[in-house]
């Protein structure tokens, strides 16, 4: 009966614990300030189309990130690259002596293989790396239509699904109508 005891008052230490450990950290929220293309396409250093090839979680600083390397297939703006990395927020350390797992409400995410059109801004914390524009506003999904074209499917929902030639041919003339620098 006292090694019950003894293992109750563990039992009860320990969830005091955890509870006191789970408050100390502020509940956190997203809101997303809705960005046309046209700011989408002002705001970007970079603007790409391609596909993620792999992702990988990494700290930077006190920051647990995932770095996806996305192959270019073709640039609309920006300095001219074959990859470029990709840094999302959150990730999962399983190296950790206790794994860790950061997620973000409505970050943008990425798998290996996928299609993507992306809006980017350099971000100087990470050598070479690159920050999604407007959180997930920024990062658009190819995937193929009824027809077998390419549609762009947005994160965030938005205006339904748009066959990638005809989102492309306004990107396009965005840029060169002057409206934003290349």
């Amino acid at each position: 009966m006292e090694a019950f005891s003894m293992a109750r008052s563990r039992f009860t230490a320990f969830c005091a614990t955890l509870l006191l450990a789970v408050a100390a950290f502020p509940a956190a929220a997203t809101t997303a300030i809705h960005l046309s293309d046209e700011d989408l396409v002002q705001s970007a250093d970079l603007i790409v189309v391609g596909r993620c090839a792999e992702v990988r979680s990494t700290w930077v600083g006190r920051d647990l990130v995932t770095l996806a390397t996305v192959e270019v297939r073709d640039q609309l703006k920006g300095a001219a690259r074959s990859t470029v990395t990709v840094v999302l927020p959150g990730g999962v350390d399983t190296h950790a002596a206790v794994p860790v797992a950061v997620t973000w409400p409505g970050a943008p995410s990425m798998a290996p293989g996928e299609e993507v059109f992306l809006f980017l801004n350099e971000l100087p914390s990470v050598a070479d790396g690159y920050a999604v524009a407007g959180f997930s506003q920024g990062k658009l999904s190819l995937v193929e239509g009824p027809d077998g074209e390419l549609v762009v499917r947005r994160s965030l929902g938005g205006d339904g699904n748009e066959r990638l030639s005809s989102f492309l041919d306004r990107v396009r003339s965005l840029l060169a109508a002057g409206e934003v620098e290349q």
